[in-house]
């Protein structure tokens, strides 16, 4: 039994034509999937540093049992999203008022430093 050679050829370059649409579009949707999940990582990211700052902001002025623990919990959120946070922020409810901000300020810079720009 003797092979054509171009059948053999035929064959291939219809092997080719079926399976490379298929194997581009993996590829291309591996590569969309893992940059949308960085976007929502990086969207989280800023979300909790927003929740953490309305939230000590809130705790700080009312000072009562439920803006801290909003307060706290928003700080839990923080260490999900962030590598390294502050030791500022453990002390941040204990400052006077005057001081307050430019310590929220001082933390909230210290963060933002590991948020990607877009």
């Amino acid at each position: 039994m003797q092979i054509d050679l171009s059948l053999t050829i035929t064959g291939i370059i219809a092997l080719s034509a079926v399976f490379s649409p298929i194997i581009t579009s993996l590829i291309d949707n591996h590569y969309l999937s893992k940059r949308e999940n960085t976007k929502n990582y990086e969207l989280a990211k800023r979300q909790a540093l927003t929740d953490f700052i309305e939230c000590a902001n809130n705790a700080h002025q009312h000072n009562t049992s439920i803006p801290i623990a909003k307060y706290y919990s928003a700080l839990n959120n923080l260490y999900i999203y962030f590598s390294s946070i502050p030791n500022d922020v453990h002390g941040l409810l204990d400052i006077e008022y005057a001081k307050f901000d430019k310590a929220l300020s001082n933390i909230v810079i210290k963060l933002s430093e590991q948020i990607k720009k877009k």
